[in-house]
């Protein structure tokens, strides 16, 4: 069974998850351009990571930047975050 994984986030911040049996994936973080640089991505996505910890799931996610020259900059902020690259190009951050 899939479900929204509903988080407070900031205003400005689109945050858009579903929790599956084995893992929660996340779709979407956008935070509005006016705003970004201030933290408040990172500040969502700990919130999910906390959420993930305690109902002790993996968080997947497929990096989807909006222009070339914005992926790798995407990638070092999942990175930063703790997520880690799969072969697949995928990338997971588990406590595990």
């Amino acid at each position: 069974m899939t479900k929204r994984v509903k988080i407070k986030t900031p205003p400005g911040v689109c945050m858009v998850a579903f929790e599956c049996d084995e893992a929660i994936w996340l779709e979407i973080i956008d935070v509005k351009k006016e705003l970004q640089g201030h933290g408040l991505g990172s500040q969502s996505l700990r919130l999910l990571q906390t959420y993930a910890a305690a109902v002790r799931k993996p968080v997947l996610l497929t990096p989807v930047p909006r222009t070339d020259k914005d992926g790798p900059a995407l990638k070092r902020f999942y990175e930063r975050a703790g997520f880690k690259l799969l072969p697949d190009g995928d990338m997971e951050w588990s406590t595990r």
